[in-house]
């Protein structure tokens, strides 16, 4: 089960269980439109876990004080391009 701040539309602001991912996927995609028309595009891929990762991080920043630490784990090309 998903929760998130716009789960009901942006401007929303109940913190509600998401009812469909196609819906969550709606709201987001409608979000990025607004976003790219007055900044810069990003042309982002909105697959599930993507979703699902934009609706958890906006949790850690509706939070107060809220904070998260990223990691990811390096594959061996990926080191081998840090050295």
């Amino acid at each position: 089960m998903i929760y998130s701040h716009f789960s009901g539309g942006i401007n929303d602001g109940q913190y509600t269980s998401v009812s469909s991912m196609s819906n969550l996927q709606k709201i987001v995609e409608t979000a990025l439109v607004s976003y790219n028309e007055t900044n810069s595009p990003m042309n982002l891929v909105l697959f599930e876990d993507a979703l699902i990762h934009v609706a958890r991080i906006n949790r850690i920043l509706e939070s107060p004080r809220g904070r998260e630490t990223e990691l990811k784990v390096l594959t061996k090309r990926e080191k081998h391009e840090c050295i």
